[in-house]
């Protein structure tokens, strides 16, 4: 089975129960039973129970005083995230506009430029994603603000897995990789500019748009 090395038992609880909820593996309303991860990575119920507080904590696991599910969000709280996500996203590029190198934003304009690499087939939507979460990576990075990064990482994971879930589902197969590639170009290119009021507007517009397209499939769920 999938053991687990001693280290810190319940961290790595956490992140390997993470990684199968942030890839879809467990579905949003999943129910979780300690009993069975606790013999699925071989450890006893403590590091389980532990783990599943911290992902509760962390908005990944409802727990009810009974049961762990992996939780599901209502639209309220999914527009309320990707509008925490917005505010988030415009503070970052433009303070990582002001910070960056120029051979940091060289590799962003050569991310977006690898865009029609993408490989088609199943792997479509899961490969655009990955670009799409390493493109607002490194400008998460390029603002180099420790005290953001934490909060910017929790916010920006479950946008993402929201995202995934909704990629990798039926009501997604409309969607339009092309204009998230235009977006990310302009970005890039304010950037190299340094105009931080442009680069400002336009990742607001993006994070719009890209809030419009999230609950536009969800209307179709």
């Amino acid at each position: 089975m999938d053991g687990i090395i001693r280290k810190s038992l319940s961290d790595q609880v956490a992140q390997k129960v993470k990684n199968q909820i942030l890839n879809i593996e467990l579905p949003p309303g999943t129910r979780l039973f300690v009993e069975d991860l606790a013999e699925k990575f071989n450890v006893s119920r403590t590091p389980i129970r532990e783990g599943l507080r911290e992902l509760n904590a962390e908005g990944f696991v409802t727990y009810d005083n009974k049961t762990y599910k992996v939780s599901e969000y209502s639209i309220t709280e999914i527009k309320d995230l990707f509008a925490l996500r917005k505010i988030l996203e415009v503070f970052a590029v433009r303070t990582a506009t002001e910070r960056m190198s120029d051979n940091k934003i060289k590799l962003l304009r050569k991310l977006c430029l690898s865009n029609n690499l993408i490989s088609t087939g199943d792997d479509l939507y899961i490969n655009f994603q990955n670009v799409d979460m390493n493109f607002h990576e490194i400008i998460g990075e390029g603002a180099n603000i420790p005290q953001l990064s934490r909060f910017f990482t929790s916010v920006s994971e479950r946008s993402w897995w929201i995202i995934r879930w909704l990629l990798e589902s039926q009501v997604s197969k409309s969607f339009s990789m092309q204009d998230t590639f235009d977006e990310h170009l302009a970005i890039v290119t304010a950037m190299e500019n340094r105009d931080t009021e442009q680069v400002a507007k336009l990742m607001d517009e993006h994070m719009e748009k890209g809030e419009a397209r999230i609950l536009k499939m969800l209307e179709n769920l």
